[in-house]
């Protein structure tokens, strides 16, 4: 449908407008406030993420953050998911970053996948100077109206600068999406996920009746010499998608626990002499336990994480050689 109005030009859009207006079969349904409606909800739908009317109780209260966590993957790599932009955040991650160089690892793995939307794009640009020199602009704040700029400039020497991949998806918005641009502008690290959800922007919002705030994008993140975030999102470098039934199963029970296991595939028993000698075959008993397990849910793993270690472990191979 869009793409049909899309090749109209003025004249033609009024003439069809005029033509419904005088010819439709149901003229009740197009009144001055039946049009009006049609016209915001054209609008709405047009404008996806920049014009919003929600609830005051989803404009007022943000999504609450998830846990941070860190640990070392496979003894090599350094694993950090935010859960959340805030100050607390960027302390534990200085603590963590300081913990991984005294390990000799391959690379670090930033998950952004269970991070709010949000606009502290402040301390987003902090945790960018953690990765990238001092003195870096991440990325500037341009106002529609007066295209007025501010520059969010690093500050401070960078706590790790070695190999990076970080993981997005569809539910990154905002500071986060400023984040994954610019850690892949400056600190060459390669996206990995899903498209995000296009919303670095600074919200206006305005009560506009008893029951509904119209948010509107009045102000939108720019990484100089990057593809626009918004309205269209950011594109992942490795398009690899989870389920978002799985995924979110994985996160849940990993916020708080290792995400070993959802990264490593079971061992398969091989035959072999002591085998052999006991009267066992165990590559038998493996495919006998494989046929009856035909038709059960296969163990949940985390791809996105997974293609993020065989990415760092490519980069350790070539840098080895």
């Amino acid at each position: 449908m869009r793409e049909s109005v899309d090749k109209l030009d003025p004249a033609e859009v009024q003439q069809i407008l005029s033509a419904i207006k005088s010819r439709y079969v149901d003229q009740q349904s197009l009144s001055n406030q039946e049009l009006s409606e049609a016209t915001l909800e054209g609008l709405l739908a047009r404008l996806g993420p920049g014009v919003s009317l929600e609830a005051p109780s989803a404009v007022t209260v943000p999504a609450p953050d998830r846990p941070f966590r860190s640990e070392i993957l496979l003894a090599r790599f350094g694993y950090v998911r935010l859960g959340g932009i805030n100050p607390q955040v960027v302390s534990r991650l200085d603590a963590a970053l300081k913990d991984f160089r005294t390990h000799n690892l391959n690379g670090v793995v930033l998950d952004l996948r269970t991070v709010p939307p949000g606009d502290n794009y402040a301390q987003a640009a902090n945790i960018v100077a953690r990765f990238v020199p001092n003195n870096t602009e991440a990325f500037r704040l341009v106002q529609a109206k007066t295209q007025e700029e501010h520059a969010f400039t690093t500050t401070g020497e960078p706590l790790f600068t070695g190999p990076l991949a970080v993981l997005i998806d569809h539910e990154v918005a905002g500071a986060g999406e400023a984040l994954a641009v610019a850690l892949k502008k400056y600190a060459r690290a390669l996206l990995i996920g899903e498209r995000t959800g296009g919303r670095a922007v600074l919200y206006d919002r305005t009560p506009v009746a008893q029951n509904l705030v119209l948010k509107i994008a009045v102000a939108e993140i720019k990484v100089p010499g990057m593809p626009d975030i918004f309205p269209s999102g950011v594109a992942p470098d490795l398009d690899v998608k989870l389920p978002a039934a799985q995924q979110d199963a994985i996160l849940a029970a990993t916020d708080n626990a290792s995400s070993l296991p959802f990264i490593t595939e079971d061992e398969r028993p091989r035959t072999n002499e002591a085998a052999l000698v006991a009267g066992k075959n165990p590559d038998l008993d493996a495919y006998e336990e494989q046929q009856a397990n035909k038709g059960k849910p296969a163990k949940l793993k985390d791809t996105p994480l997974q293609r993020a270690l065989d990415f760092l472990t490519t980069i350790a191979f070539y840098r080895s050689g």
